[in-house]
């Protein structure tokens, strides 16, 4: 883990409404944050779904200084949370650290 604490947030909980066979289905905030050690991240917070099908998380992925997802393999986050509850763990724990 790096134990470095976000720095500042380029943006904060952007909604992204996103469609499933022409419907929209569901919506996903999206937060840039940029670490103390220079590193750029994108919370992606995702609320979709019904019943067995319900989706609710917020993952962490690296991305580079435009907001674009630069490796798929989820640093922080998880399901059942939301974006301030991994703001917290960024910020006191700070993210793994993934191959690029």
């Amino acid at each position: 883990m790096s134990g470095q604490p976000i720095k500042e947030f380029v943006a904060y909980k952007e909604p992204i409404p996103f469609e499933s066979d022409g419907v929209e289905s569901g919506i996903m905030f999206r937060s840039h944050v940029v670490m103390s050690d220079g590193q750029h991240l994108i919370l992606s917070d995702a609320q979709h779904g019904t019943g067995w099908l319900t989706v609710d998380e917020t993952l962490v992925f690296k991305c580079d200084e435009g907001g674009t997802i630069v490796n798929w393999a989820e640093v922080a986050g998880g399901r059942g949370i939301r974006t301030d509850e991994v703001v917290s763990e960024l910020n006191e724990s700070g993210y793994q650290s993934s191959p690029d």
